[in-house]
């Protein structure tokens, strides 16, 4: 997996919708023995975008999430994703779904973070352009908002999507096939 890092382009093609950071989350679980009881604040993170694969004219990639602080800490939900241009401009936020063409994602659980350890979140999205005759969008960056935070981090990435198709899934779930 390609790991790209904070503000490093990433040179994939895609739709792309991100879910708005005022997203709900999942209740934590109780802390675990020897986990953070604190839950990551933004600053404490690097997002990275991998490389995009396809099928049928959906894609998928992954964001992974490192802590990239002393302390352990966990989160637990959806994170808040924002397409954005490149002049900067809003163009969709992604909606939060465990379903996708690529299978099935398990619900949002709590996800431990030990100083250094990292998790991820997959984005899916439709990127067959013209989009049913509707033009792409051409994301060049996006706002990630860590589940239960207000602040973002911005990352590049550079995604053709077609409006309103860009989904988020639970951190640190992968897709079942089912």
């Amino acid at each position: 997996m390609l790991v790209i890092p904070l503000l490093a382009g990433c040179g994939q093609h895609g739709s792309a919708q991100a879910p708005s950071p005022s997203a709900s989350s999942t209740t934590p679980a109780p802390p675990i023995s020897g986990a953070g009881s604190n839950r990551c604040a933004t600053a404490q993170l690097q997002f990275s975008l991998g490389p995009a694969n396809a099928a049928t004219g959906n894609y998928i990639a992954t964001v992974s999430v490192v802590n990239r602080s002393g302390p352990a800490c966990y989160l637990g939900g959806y994170p808040g994703v924002e397409l954005l241009d490149a002049g900067g401009h809003h163009l969709q936020d992604a909606t939060r779904s465990t379903d996708s063409f690529f299978g099935s994602y398990p619900p949002s659980h709590r996800v431990d973070f030990p100083p250094g350890g990292s998790s991820s979140f997959d984005l899916t999205w439709g990127g067959n352009d013209p989009c049913g005759g509707t033009p792409a969008q051409q994301g060049a960056s996006m706002k990630v908002t860590p589940p239960g935070a207000y602040d973002s981090a911005t990352i590049a990435a550079h995604l053709t999507v077609c409006p309103n198709s860009l989904t988020v899934h639970p951190l640190g779930s992968r897709p079942q096939q089912g």
